[in-house]
């Protein structure tokens, strides 16, 4: 009964051999128990449990298997296009002239070890709500399986949900994210720590001058990302950010640059921003040697590789506790706050009153903090204790606890 987060490359899925699970990218398992008086109703107790075994994925989805609590004793059977939807994104599509009921049968059962049914539909319903759910699948009335994307949906903020609605775990594991995480593998952590920007460079490509000092907000450019939280602000504090300009780099998502620039100049802080568009490679890594702090105002967020990046870059980081980022406050190298206007006012109030040699130490903290234990080596280290504590063979690693 644990939660396994892990990053390997897909050794094993419930006795399905790797080679069937290259098209899934990345899965967290949680295996839940139900909490006291919210038993499933006598004989269906005896439904034979989900394997135990983890999954073991690499990279950008997320799942949770776990146990719904009881909501009264109507069970009804999920969606067979649902249960398709999501599983076919795993395994493989139905055959020519195969029904979805027989494609269940053939894929789900093998793959849980048991019929696919779903909850009721009040818990149901509650499930479809969470944020950036793709497709569900559900086996017996004992687990469920919820399939969402990581980028689109923070993990803890889903796991706190799941604990509202009742369900519970008995163990958590939560394990670090590779800095500068390799999409094809042509990207390694140690190679960013060890790299060098050229902030002169950046700053002549942008017409910035020596005397500006730099607050960078990297990412795409779209409504979650909470830029109006941090311009809002910014208007308030103009007398105290004269020497400071706000550089945005990233993609214009869902027309939204159109809406923020319209916000800075309703606010009169043309002079204070900078939109310089995408940047990628040596590009990225000179706007970080430029930057002294690096922002993310996030409404919502998972793991943003732009943390780890800032952080590997030594740039002292703001952001909001809509990532999971409190070593931000542990580890003295940056601001971790709630998600609203006045916080990240406050936090860049105190982060621009401070001296350039207090920020780089600052940063120098954070580069510390992301040598130490978010490398893909540690990472990789973090995969092997937690698997061989699953398999009896070792000690409870210190990032699982108890809940």
């Amino acid at each position: 009964m644990v939660l396994a987060s892990v990053g390997a490359r897909a050794l094993e899925v419930f006795g399905l051999p790797a080679e069937r699970c290259r098209r899934c990218e990345s899965e967290v398992e949680v295996k839940c128990r139900r909490r006291k008086g919210q038993g499933i109703s006598k004989g269906r107790e005896t439904a034979r449990p989900v394997s135990s075994r983890p999954l073991i994925f690499e990279t950008e989805s997320a799942s949770y298997v776990g146990r719904p609590p009881r909501h009264g004793t109507t069970w009804r059977r999920s969606s067979l296009q649902s249960v398709a939807s999501s599983m076919s994104t795993i395994l493989s599509e139905p055959v020519p002239g195969e029904s979805e009921e027989d494609w269940i049968a053939r894929m789900v059962v093998p793959l849980a070890g048991m019929r696919s049914t779903a909850c009721e539909q009040s818990i149901d319903q509650a499930l479809n709500r969470l944020p950036g759910v793709q497709a569900r699948a559900s086996y017996a009335d004992r687990h469920i399986r919820l399939r969402f994307d990581r980028r689109q949906c923070p993990l803890p903020e889903v796991l706190r949900e799941l604990e509202r609605l009742g369900f519970q775990a008995d163990f958590s594991a939560v394990r670090g994210r590779g800095l500068a995480a390799p999409r094809r593998g042509t990207i390694q952590s140690l190679r960013w720590l060890l790299s060098h920007g050229d902030g002169a460079a950046f700053r002549c490509r942008f017409g910035l001058s020596e005397e500006t000092r730099i607050l960078l907000f990297l990412g795409r450019i779209t409504p979650k990302k909470g830029l109006p939280m941090l311009l809002q602000p910014m208007s308030a504090l103009k007398s105290y950010v004269a020497d400071w300009k706000l550089v945005i780099a990233g993609v214009n998502e869902f027309g939204h640059q159109d809406e923020v620039e319209l916000l800075v100049k309703q606010l009169s802080l043309e002079s204070y921003v900078q939109f310089v568009g995408p940047l990628f490679g040596q590009d990225k890594r000179n706007a970080f040697a430029a930057a002294e702090l690096f922002v993310l105002p996030s409404h919502s967020e998972g793991a943003p590789v732009t943390i780890l990046e800032a952080l590997g870059a030594g740039v002292p980081v703001l952001t909001t506790k809509a990532s999971p980022w409190d070593e931000l406050v542990t580890h003295h190298c940056g601001w971790w706050v709630e998600p609203t206007a006045q916080a990240i006012g406050d936090a860049l109030f105190d982060a621009i009153a401070r001296s350039p040699e207090e920020l780089r130490a600052m940063g120098m903290r954070g580069k510390a903090l992301a040598a130490e234990k978010y490398t893909w080596t540690r990472v990789a280290h973090q995969t092997i204790e937690l698997c061989a504590w699953l398999l009896g063979q070792g000690k409870m690693p210190d990032f699982v606890w108890q809940v």
